[in-house]
């Protein structure tokens, strides 16, 4: 077995296991937490600000940053692309088959199995069904994913980033803990096939 395909088999079974977790564990109890809106204000609006690093305003600027900041890496402007949006790409397939209540329109009263209500096959869909996985979290991974490639030095700014994205998902009622968990494990495993990877060193030999 390779170095790549093991790297994506444990990102893989990891995100599974987190997923599950979150799934069975946290999405309930933080959902009906989050529905009495515990945060407001000034707190509120700068969570909902982090939207725009999963957003295509957000890819834009970074894009445009590097164009105008950083010649030399403007060959590799299309790799960033390719990054942050092959794996949106990805996830919104899913999202349009498989329908997953989004939190807003969950009633809290049901089990959280619940917010599963089968596949669509591209018929019947509405927005407040296409909850899994979040689009912005894989978007934003994606993204961060590429940039600490290309600015290994920004990789834990990067990461906060997504983080930050993930959270106003949440916070917006607009996904469960456990979509963003594999919006971002589905992010790993495509941005990461599309960059050059550095196998250890006795894999070398």
């Amino acid at each position: 077995m390779n170095y790549e395909l093991r790297n994506n088999l444990k990102i893989l079974l990891l995100g599974v296991a987190c997923a599950v977790v979150a799934f069975f564990f946290l999405d309930h109890p933080l959902g009906v937490w989050l529905r009495k809106g515990p945060f407001a204000g000034d707190i509120r609006r700068f969570i909902s600000c982090g939207e725009l690093f999963g957003h295509g305003a957000g890819i834009f600027t970074a894009v445009a940053l590097i164009y105008v900041l950083d010649q030399a890496n403007r060959r590799k402007i299309p790799r960033v692309l390719a990054c942050a949006l092959l794996p949106g790409l990805v996830g919104l397939l899913i999202k349009i088959v498989v329908c997953r209540t989004r939190p807003y329109d969950f009633d809290y009263s049901h089990a959280i199995e619940q917010t599963f209500t089968g596949l669509s096959f591209f018929q019947n869909m509405s927005h407040s069904s296409q909850g899994f996985p979040s689009g912005h979290t894989t978007t934003a991974v994606g993204l961060a994913i590429a940039l600490s490639w290309l600015y290994p030095h920004g990789r834990r700014l990067f990461a906060v980033f997504a983080v930050w994205v993930a959270l106003q998902r949440m916070v917006s009622e607009a996904h469960f803990l456990s979509d963003t968990i594999c919006g971002a494990t589905l992010a790993f495993l495509v941005a990461g096939s599309l960059l050059p990877h550095e196998p250890k060193n006795h894999e070398k030999r």
